[in-house]
């Protein structure tokens, strides 16, 4: 997990980031159905594995919520049959998702997928943009923030409860 990209999916580095593609295939692998048709709706979550048309778009096989961060905090946000938001990283559990604002600006940036829980109670992280597996989420923070010096990060945590 975290160490590559999947041949079986595209890449989104060289549009913006893979982090978020990265955390759909965790979730679709987790038994997350695939919803939807429109690639541009904030209901769909999807991946198809070829490259017809889907509603008068030009070869878009994924939702915007498959690959781009702030598209998946929306549709994770209206979808709560699937995701719960939950308050601090101390409540999230092996395969939900962590989702960071670097600069706190109120756009996030960054998601990654909580990999598996520390002897300690913390959470580890997985991702995929610059790629780590089981990385304890205090030491990813610091990271984070010693790549963006002197601004305060926020961090949304989801909790995955359904399919």
């Amino acid at each position: 997990m975290g160490r590559g990209a999947n041949p079986a999916y595209n890449n989104y580095t060289s549009s913006g980031g893979d982090c978020t593609n990265f955390v759909s295939q965790m979730l679709k692998a987790g038994g997350w159905n695939e919803i939807g048709i429109d690639p541009n709706s904030p209901s769909s979550w999807f991946y198809k594995q070829d490259t017809r048309t889907w509603i008068g778009t030009t070869n878009e096989n994924s939702a915007k919520a498959w690959r781009l961060v702030v598209d998946w905090a929306n549709f994770a946000n209206s979808s709560f049959s699937r995701v719960s938001r939950v308050a601090t990283s101390s409540q999230v559990s092996v395969g939900d998702v962590i989702q960071a604002d670097w600069t706190n600006d109120g756009r996030l940036d960054h998601t990654i997928v909580v990999s598996k829980i520390l002897s300690s109670g913390e959470p580890a992280v997985a991702g995929h943009n610059n790629p780590h597996v089981s990385t304890p989420f205090s030491e990813f923070k610091q990271t984070a923030q010693n790549a963006n010096p002197g601004y305060t990060q926020r961090y949304v945590f989801y909790h995955i409860i359904g399919t």
